[in-house]
């Protein structure tokens, strides 16, 4: 027989009699029966005509509640949820009614709902823990879930309720109170002063490393004893009696203790701060107690006052004047120094001010220092003054205010120290004037590579067709002018090398007259107009040098003359021939041995030059000329070349005179060596039936002189590469009588592929052939003394040296 069902009233009666807000939950819950109907819970209180008034109470409680709220039945479907856990979720409530965890939670956290689902219905015990739960956001929120039972009347479990409490904001203070406390922890511990924290019965709450290695031990064994535990009786009642009179303060209060650490490692004097600590109702909880170690700052305070007497000796015997000047700057106090750098003694110096000693150049500027003084408290200057012999000095000198009416002055002497500066500054200037030079030298080196290359295929090819063309042919003079073109184009070119200086030095049997006279073209176009250049040749006779060196020696002599000339002006260049039987009485620069000589003068009109300039004529940067206009380099170098040459210079010159150089190099009693005229000669050198290897990576120019050497009868084995070369060699070894290679080739250069012939056959005899300036042949590791034969080249040239080679015993 059912039980009697409650009227409403009875039932809110019962509501307010619930101990638990689960318990309230479960009055007005249902859950379905047997036959799939649902029925309200513990149904022998309430029949089928209660259901309504107990469902329209459950509802009013649920959606009352703040908190998300839901049930669910034995299968896991939801029954119902209240309003919170429909606007937690973003859906309306009805929407849960038969759905499970699996349809509104993402898979990882509905396995975890059901699986705690499960343990309540087979355990029947409620359940709190900590969980997950997106929201209608998508955030993952942090909540704690508490679940209960739902039973029928027979006691058996027939659903689950539960209430979700989010905590997120809470783990989040936690978390971020946890990371507070973690950072004054770690400040506290990193913080080198000793700290500890008492209880006011002296018991240790807290402490940081620095006081564990004090007491010599760890904090856990530290916490909850007293300072008896670890020092004698009487230091452990001087710290007690502290803590006793800073609580009785009331504030922080400050002493100074020697403190040795319990481990006897340190021991020094401490300045400890001890603070009462009160709560919010004014009761004493601790005292907090901060050590640091002074020791050092009062060694540091005793330095300092046993220093003040170093500091006057210092100040009398400082290496740069100190000076205490007053508001009118009027010297109150001056050092030794001081005195010897003004030549005033410190009676006088005390009788002067410091605009005395300026000299009067300086006066604004120190003007300004001493306004910067007064309104920035420092200032820098280097200025002008005076010694007591009326000697002019500069000095550097650096104020400071002391007070409104007192200065301290610091001055050095940096006259040498500016007069050295100044001899750098020139000497850099210097250098980076002969670095142009030597970069201008790089890119003439460069180019008259290329063009020497030019010009040999123009100058074999021009050779070739004339000897294959009779003189009665209108072409045969035609060709001999463009051999005649292409002798003096490269004669252009070797002057070019020869005024950058990168020459490859060829000693030779010169005639003095024709050389100078293959040069006379080109230094009128260096002269300009304004110059009129005059050509005196004497008995200059014949030297044996570089054709290159001549050329440079007189082209910077000729410069050296024309800079020498203001506006429109004469050159003269004259040669000589005399005989040195003594040595001269006037000055030479070299050294004069008696014998015969060939003279190459140089003079002009110019301004000519006194005794002093004369002494540093040949100097290396030394120079007359405003900067920007001259590197010093000129003369030098000819001292240099002359000098290399065993000759040496004389020097007429005086003041709006003019200047005359005359070179003396000595004579060389033998015909000159080579045709001066680019015309070439008849090819008397030929073969004698050798074979040659000849090595040449630009194709027109292995054409042109594997043509001439066959046509002096020599049989040529050509190759356009090193690897190549070293085949035919290893076939030919027993033919191969002269190696004729290039320097710079790609794989080797010509010194390494020399090497690597001759290690194939040691007989083989090698000749270099280089357009290249000396400088990049001295890079490739070609000797001075190397065979080489300098691009372009004649037939004639190129018979001659390849049979001077051969025939070398």
């Amino acid at each position: 027989m059912e039980e009697e069902r409650p009227s409403y009233g009875e039932l809110e009666q019962r509501c307010r009699r619930a101990e638990s807000l689960l318990e309230v939950l479960l009055l007005g819950s249902v859950v379905p029966g047997d036959d799939g109907v649902e029925t309200p819970l513990s149904a022998a209180w309430w029949d089928a005509s209660g259901v309504s008034a107990a469902r329209s109470l459950q509802g009013a409680l649920l959606d009352a509640i703040p908190a998300p709220v839901f049930y669910k039945d034995l299968s896991g479907r939801y029954l119902g949820v209240n309003r919170a856990f429909a606007e937690f979720q973003g859906c309306p409530a009805g929407a849960f009614v038969g759905k499970t965890v699996y349809d509104v939670a993402p898979p990882e956290l509905a396995e975890q709902y059901h699986a705690k689902d499960l343990e309540l219905f087979r355990d029947g015990e409620m359940q709190v823990y900590a969980s997950q739960m997106r929201n209608a956001q998508g955030e993952l929120r942090d909540v704690v879930f508490h679940k209960a039972p739902l039973r029928g009347a027979d006691g058996a479990v027939r659903g689950l309720i539960g209430v979700i409490q989010d905590v997120t904001e809470r783990n989040r203070a936690e978390e971020a109170l946890a990371r507070s406390q973690g950072f004054l922890r770690t400040l506290v511990d990193t913080i080198p002063d000793l700290i500890w924290l008492k209880d006011p019965q002296g018991v240790f709450l807290s402490c940081n490393p620095p006081f564990e290695r004090f007491l010599g031990a760890q904090e856990e064994e530290i916490l909850g004893r007293r300072d008896e535990d670890f020092l004698d009786r009487d230091q452990a009642a001087f710290f007690r009696e502290h803590d006793r009179l800073a609580a009785e303060a009331g504030g922080p209060r400050v002493n100074e203790e020697w403190l040795v650490f319990r481990d006897g490692s340190y021991q020094g004097l401490f300045e400890t701060i001890k603070t009462p600590m009160w709560d919010l109702e004014g009761n004493l909880v601790g005292v907090l107690g901060i050590s640091r170690d002074i020791t050092a700052h009062k060694r540091t305070e005793e330095a300092l006052r046993a220093g003040e007497e170093l500091w006057r000796s210092y100040v009398e015997n400082a290496p740069y004047g100190i000076f205490v000047t007053d508001g009118k700057r009027r010297i109150l106090q001056a050092n030794a120094e001081a005195c010897r750098m003004s030549g005033y003694s410190e009676e006088e110096l005390l009788a002067r001010s410091l605009p005395d000693l300026l000299v009067p150049d300086s006066l604004p500027e120190a003007l300004s220092a001493f306004q910067e003084v007064l309104e920035t408290g420092r200032s820098y200057r280097e200025l002008g003054f005076a010694t007591r012999a009326g000697e002019p000095r500069r000095w550097s000198l650096a104020e400071v205010r002391l007070s409104p009416t007192r200065f301290l002055g610091y001055a050095r002497d940096i006259t040498a120290r500016l007069r050295a500066q100044r001899e750098r500054e020139q000497l850099r200037e210097q250098l980076l004037h002969s670095q142009k030079m030597e970069s201008v030298g790089r890119l003439a080196g460069g180019v008259a590579h290329d063009f020497n290359n030019m010009l040999g295929v123009i100058l074999g090819q021009a050779e070739i067709a004339l000897a294959r063309t009779e003189p009665s042919n209108p072409l045969h003079g035609a060709l001999k002018e463009i051999r005649k073109a292409a002798a003096r184009s490269a004669d252009l070119t070797r002057q070019l090398l020869a005024f950058a200086r990168k020459q490859a030095s060829a000693p030779q049997v010169l005639d003095l007259n024709e050389t100078v006279e293959g040069l006379l073209g080109i230094l009128h176009r260096l002269l300009g107009e304004d110059i009129r250049l005059d050509w005196i040749p004497g008995e200059g006779g014949t030297v044996r040098m570089d054709p290159a060196q001549v050329d440079q020696i007189l082209a910077n002599l000729c410069v050296n003359a024309r800079d020498a000339i203001d506006g429109v002006g004469r050159i003269v260049i004259a040669t000589a021939r005399t005989t040195l039987r003594e040595a001269p009485k006037e000055p030479v620069y070299g050294v004069a041995v008696p014998g015969e000589y060939a003279v190459l003068s140089v003079g002009d009109d110019g301004f000519g030059m006194d005794e002093e300039t004369r002494s540093h004529l040949f100097e290396p940067f030394f120079t007359t000329k405003v900067p920007g206009q001259g590197t010093g380099l000129g003369l030098a170098t000819v001292y240099g070349l002359v000098t290399q040459n065993r000759g040496f210079l004389q020097v007429d010159s005086a003041p709006g005179k003019g200047s005359t150089f005359r070179v003396y190099l000595p004579w060389f009693d033998e015909a000159p060596s080579v045709a001066p005229d680019g015309e070439g000669g008849e090819v008397s050198a030929r073969s004698q039936g050798e074979t040659l290897l000849l090595v040449e990576d630009e194709p027109a120019i292995l054409r042109v002189v594997k043509i001439l050497l066959e046509g002096l009868g020599y049989r040529v084995l050509a190759a356009g590469t090193p690897r190549e070369a070293l085949e035919l060699a290893r076939r030919h070894r027993d033919d191969i009588r002269l190696l004729v290679t290039d320097v710079v080739m790609p794989e080797m250069n010509g010194r390494e592929l020399a090497e690597a012939v001759q290690s194939v056959s040691s007989r083989i005899r090698c000749l270099f052939m280089s357009g290249y300036a000396a400088n990049v042949l001295a890079e490739r590791g070609i000797p001075a003394g190397a065979r080489l034969l300098q691009k372009p080249f004649s037939s004639s040239e190129l018979a001659a040296k390849v049979r001077e080679v051969l025939d070398l015993p």
